[in-house]
């Protein structure tokens, strides 16, 4: 008898266990991506972040993305080579062994420049990510005149999330620093940066 009632609890406390666990799965709970930072809303499209002032030359669009005619190929194929070289770049703790000094002089450096510049005036029109591209610009600016790490890696997190969103590339998490697929918390924090970079020099 006493076997029975010890089944019996067993039996009910597995039985509960899978309920609840089905419920919490179906809520969201156990999402595949612990990270915080993934979970964030979206932001409203054409809103400036407050934090932008000062910083970019902020352009309002209710479009996330929109590229020139016959220019949509040659962008996602940019932004997917300029995120891998800054993966080699910042990624895996490569941005503490940066050698700032010699970094312009990179050719993959300049030629990351000059593709911003690129998809800004030629590969884009008016969209949210033309504010992306602004930024990252803005971040290679900071990164050449103070020799700063953190630009560095801010730039990485506007390529990564820009290819994971275009090109569908298998990424371990969103930052979520972008104008067209951000959350304005996340893209903040890059301004914010920034700013008390700009203040403390």
């Amino acid at each position: 008898m006493k076997n029975i009632a010890i089944g019996a609890t067993i039996i009910i406390l597995l039985a509960g266990a899978a309920i609840a666990y089905i419920g919490m799965t179906q809520e969201g709970l156990f999402a595949s991506d612990s990270n915080e930072v993934e979970n964030l809303p979206t932001r409203e499209l054409g809103t400036k972040t407050e934090a932008a002032e000062g910083i970019i030359d902020y352009e309002a669009s209710t479009e996330r993305v929109v590229f020139q005619e016959g220019e949509e190929e040659k962008v996602k194929e940019l932004i997917q080579t300029h995120h891998d070289f800054l993966n080699h770049l910042a990624g895996w703790g490569g941005v503490e062994r940066l050698d700032h000094s010699e970094l312009t002089e990179r050719e993959k450096w300049r030629t990351l420049k000059s593709d911003v510049q690129w998809m800004m005036d030629y590969g884009l029109s008016h969209s949210e990510m033309m504010n992306d591209l602004r930024n990252a610009e803005a971040l290679i600016e900071v990164s050449e005149e103070h020799s700063d790490e953190m630009s560095v890696r801010y730039l990485h997190r506007i390529f990564h999330d820009l290819d994971a969103e275009l090109n569908g590339t298998n990424v371990d998490r969103i930052w979520n620093v972008t104008y067209a697929f951000g959350a304005e918390e996340e893209i903040n924090k890059v301004y914010n940066y920034m700013h008390d970079l700009e203040a403390n020099d």
